[in-house]
């Protein structure tokens, strides 16, 4: 065997190597799931989404990388930006259940939750809400009944709930502190990459994330 007969086949074989290789990561990117292998590493702090209700739906986190075994503090709010008042009827669409809400006022229209794992507002749905280690109440009022419709006045989060009780006035933003999730019987602590994610009742949905560690 001549030396360019050799020197081709070492380099089809080389080649062939290179194919399989990108082959592998082509079908890792693809099918591996966000938890194994996030597709994006972008970290930001906060993230809006506009609603088909008027408002804008934000959410805002405290820090994008956090200690191991530390807290992350999330803001959620919904913020009217036009110049007129909003009247949005209450709904259940709902993309979770058993998301974080506002313990003190029943029928809250935002509540939180962290998966781990990096998913977007495009694939959100192939995660699990983690069952969040979360703050005692402090006592507090709690409305009779969810309110109809919630009027929301212009460029603000302040509105107008109207409950079987009567108008109430909320100002559509609440926090959540947490340093862990429920793990069998006992807590686990952060460490990693997680999805934040705040939703509404309309099926509004916006995240952010944070990594541990």
């Amino acid at each position: 065997m001549s030396e360019e007969d050799v020197e081709y086949k070492r380099n089809v074989r080389t080649m062939s190597f290179v194919l399989a290789a990108i082959v592998i990561t082509i079908f890792a990117a693809i099918f591996i799931p966000p938890i194994v292998n996030p597709l994006h590493e972008e970290f930001q702090s906060s993230a809006s989404v506009n609603s088909a209700e008027g408002f804008q739906l934000t959410v805002r986190e405290n820090a994008t990388k956090i200690t191991e075994g530390g807290a992350v503090n999330m803001t959620g709010l919904m913020n009217n930006t036009s110049n007129v008042i909003l009247n949005d009827s209450t709904s259940d669409q709902w993309p979770y259940s058993g998301l974080y809400s506002y313990p003190c006022r029943n029928g809250w229209p935002m509540g939180f939750g962290i998966m781990q794992g990096y998913y977007t507002s495009d694939n959100y749905s192939l995660g699990q809400l983690l069952r969040l280690v979360t703050p005692v109440p402090e006592p507090c009022p709690v409305g009779g009944s969810p309110p109809d419709y919630i009027l929301l006045e212009p460029y603000t989060p302040y509105s107008i709930a109207s409950t079987a009780s009567g108008l109430e006035r909320w100002t559509l933003s609440f926090s959540l502190t947490t340093s862990g999730y429920i793990s069998g019987n006992g807590t686990g602590h952060f460490s990693g990459v997680y999805t934040v994610i705040l939703a509404d009742e309309w099926g509004d949905v916006v995240v952010t994330h944070f990594k541990s560690g």
